[in-house]
């Protein structure tokens, strides 16, 4: 996979569509002109800066999106692809492989960044830790975080789903819900029982 900008917009290179794209040179710089260089700069510099953003949002939700019943499903299915990407597509690509750092890793390079490790973790547990951090520490905590939100986001779908079963035939009272909760009402003595 490559990007350019070619990729997210329409008609480039087509002078008489009136478009410009920063993949095309103008034709007062020419090709590989200054105006060029730096378009394609500020680009890269924004795509940057959302794969960071939603890269972040992702890992954040897949480790606590399971707490809220009402993304439950959507986590199941989230962590769910991360994993599946992770060992999946790494049957291909290599164990760990995420097309997310993949395209990032790529932007980085196009901003002349180097020597970018396999995980987006470790790159920025280094940057904000300060501490070269070890490949092998970094994604047995990983992968340790990731399997453990697939389990309790599968045991919560499951209660869910059993909790929204329907009422059983069987005297309209689901298992379990025969005791007396605080939203019924409790019964007042008759000023007849009371003598």
């Amino acid at each position: 996979w490559t990007i350019s900008c070619r990729d997210f917009c329409l008609g480039c290179s087509d002078v008489t569509s009136g478009f410009w794209c920063a993949g095309d040179s103008l034709p007062a710089t020419g090709p590989g002109g200054t105006f060029h260089i730096v378009a394609d700069q500020t680009l890269y510099l924004i795509l940057d800066v959302l794969l960071v953003a939603f890269h972040t949002l992702l890992v954040g939700f897949n480790t606590l999106g399971w707490a809220w019943r009402r993304t439950r499903r959507l986590h199941l299915f989230t962590i769910s692809a991360t994993l599946l990407s992770w060992f999946g597509l790494g049957i291909v690509y290599g164990w760990g492989y995420c097309p997310l750092t993949d395209w990032h890793w790529q932007v980085k390079r196009a901003l002349g960044e180097t020597r970018l490790p396999a995980s987006c973790m470790k790159y920025y547990l280094d940057r904000i830790t300060g501490v070269d951090w070890s490949p092998a520490v970094v994604d047995a905590l990983v992968i340790g975080a990731a399997l453990g939100a697939l389990v309790v986001s599968v045991a919560l779908n499951v209660r869910d789903i059993r909790r929204a079963r329907p009422v059983a035939a069987s005297g309209g009272v689901r298992a379990g819900s025969a005791r007396l909760g605080a939203h019924e009402p409790r019964q007042q003595p008759h000023m007849e029982d009371q003598k």
